[in-house]
């Protein structure tokens, strides 16, 4: 029970950003809102990491042509995708074209994710074959693939306690990759 309430208190504070007291300033136009991603990830009882993104990045087009894309596969109304290191989730959005089946050349949310090279996405009046000349998918989706993350680990004591909140360091001004959680260096 102390767990949850630890790590519900940190998404919250998480969430909230610090307002500090200054000048006035004038704003011509309010920036847009934007929106944060956050993944939890609970490799034990007494290790938990969160990586916190904003929700759209820029877009990334994975290409067959320049290997980081190996193929679309369809069978059934069901596409096989295998593009290695994706770092995508199940409700993510991603856009596919230069299919030669036209009808294959459309947006799509992943309905499953194998592992962290294959996905499938559910298609409709797609020709049953493996497309693997001339095709693309692109996403604004946060890749956990990407150096686009902040990352947080908490620690717990064998009672639930928690121990410790720590937040990545980063050695540069890029940030960091969800995917590498375990190996970052915290302080």
């Amino acid at each position: 029970m102390l767990k949850a309430i630890a790590l519900a208190l940190t998404c919250a504070f998480m969430t909230f950003a610090q307002v500090q007291d200054g000048p006035s300033v004038t704003i011509g136009q309010l920036p847009v809102s934007k929106t944060a991603t956050t993944l939890g990830f609970f490799p034990s009882s007494t290790t938990t990491y969160f990586c916190t993104a904003e929700t759209k990045q820029a877009t990334y087009t994975a290409r067959v042509a320049d290997s980081t894309l190996t193929s679309i596969t369809d069978s059934s109304n069901t596409s096989t995708v295998v593009w290695p290191s994706h770092g995508l989730a199940v409700g993510n959005r991603v856009t596919v074209a230069g299919a030669s089946d036209a009808d294959l050349n459309t947006s799509y949310v992943i309905a499953t994710v194998s592992d962290a090279n294959t996905f499938t996405i559910t298609t409709a009046s797609v020709t049953d074959a493996a497309y693997t000349t001339g095709v693309s998918i692109s996403t604004t989706a946060p890749r956990t693939s990407a150096p686009i993350w902040s990352v947080v680990r908490i620690t717990f004591d064998g009672s639930g306690n928690m121990t410790a909140k720590q937040n990545s360091v980063r050695t540069s001004t890029v940030g960091l990759i969800c995917d590498n959680r375990a190996t970052l260096a915290y302080n």
